[in-house]
């Protein structure tokens, strides 16, 4: 498995599974689920400054060795997929001590997807996509200032993530 390989995938109603995004292919998709994300947070009455998140979005794909995008998709039995979610993660040596740190930058899900299965998908992958970084741990700031953020809490506790407040939640790999 390569070292931006993420395989994970849930049996059950229907295939469910996850990959890196690559390329042009993805681009669109990621944007339009980002915005979603920004209409969704405390920012949302701001304009989306989008010629930067498409700067941040292109950076993320190609910067393969610290930046990623991990998509979680939804394939129906006649082959049409569509993606459900999404987590964007950065990995990086800390200022203070010599040790890597994997950050989701965003970890959004459709407000129609958003149950344990997809959450659960993207949060393995995420886990081993830092691995393979030889992370010392994954960091998930929830700040989104939405009234679902205490639900995504709950969720990140049950995944192993540790709150330490301020909406920052730790999990030690």
């Amino acid at each position: 498995m390569s070292d931006n390989s993420v395989a994970a995938q849930s049996p059950g109603r229907g295939q469910l599974r996850v990959r890196i995004a690559k390329g042009d292919a993805d681009f669109e998709e990621i944007f339009r689920l980002c915005a979603l994300a920004h209409g969704e947070s405390q920012y949302g009455h701001l304009p989306l400054d989008e010629a930067g998140l498409r700067r941040q979005i292109d950076h993320d794909i190609n910067a393969i060795n610290t930046n990623g995008i991990i998509l979680a998709e939804q394939v129906s039995t006649d082959g049409t997929v569509e993606v459900l979610g999404l987590l964007s993660a950065v990995a990086g040596k800390l200022t203070f001590v010599d040790i890597i740190s994997a950050s989701a930058l965003i970890f959004y899900i459709k407000p129609e997807a958003r149950n344990i299965r997809t959450a659960s998908i993207l949060l393995k992958a995420f886990e081993k996509w830092a691995q393979n970084r030889k992370a010392y741990e994954l960091a998930i700031h929830v700040t989104m200032g939405r009234e679902e953020d205490a639900r995504v809490s709950r969720l990140l506790s049950r995944f192993g993530f540790k709150s330490t407040g301020g909406g920052s939640h730790f999990k030690p790999l």
